[in-house]
């Protein structure tokens, strides 16, 4: 997802789907429209590759920064115009529930951007969040204890 204007202390930041309209939910920020298991088969080494360069990009031509989501394998999070790249793995927990998680996973990034925090705490909150939610049973919220608990387990570490 494109987070325009994140570190502008003139514009509040917004968020624009890669098409460019704003408001609406951000199309690279989950799997909605390229489902990882569509890239095709390469060893997994490969892969992270071209989801990073594909990132890169689309901050590129974007000018913005990007959020991808990787599901169990953690995410990562760039911005081509300051330079700046990192990515994260997450814990690996029992899934219950995955309803939600990109929602979650967008609403804490967007969260963290509003609230003045670094980039870095971007992603590492976003995952926090996703992940403890993915823990909960159908229709229940992860606590705010279990997202702070799970965000002390999350390493951001920079590409």
């Amino acid at each position: 997802c494109n987070l325009e204007g994140a570190h502008d202390a003139v514009t509040a930041p917004r968020l624009v789907e890669p098409g460019g309209r704003e408001g609406h939910n951000p199309a690279l920020c989950g799997d909605a429209r390229v489902p990882l298991d569509t890239i095709p088969p390469l060893p997994l080494d490969g892969r992270k590759v071209i989801l990073r360069r594909a990132a890169r990009e689309l901050s590129r031509q974007t000018g913005g920064w990007v959020l991808l989501s990787r599901d169990a394998r953690g995410g990562l999070l760039v911005n081509e115009t300051s330079g700046f790249a990192c990515q994260s793995a997450v814990p690996r927990v029992r899934v219950r529930n995955t309803v939600g998680a990109g929602d979650a996973l967008l609403a804490a990034a967007t969260l963290a951007v509003a609230g003045g925090a670094e980039p870095a705490e971007w992603l590492r909150r976003s995952l926090a969040t996703a992940t403890a939610g993915v823990q909960c049973p159908a229709g229940e919220l992860a606590s705010r204890s279990s997202v702070v608990a799970m965000g002390r387990r999350i390493a951001v570490e920079a590409l």
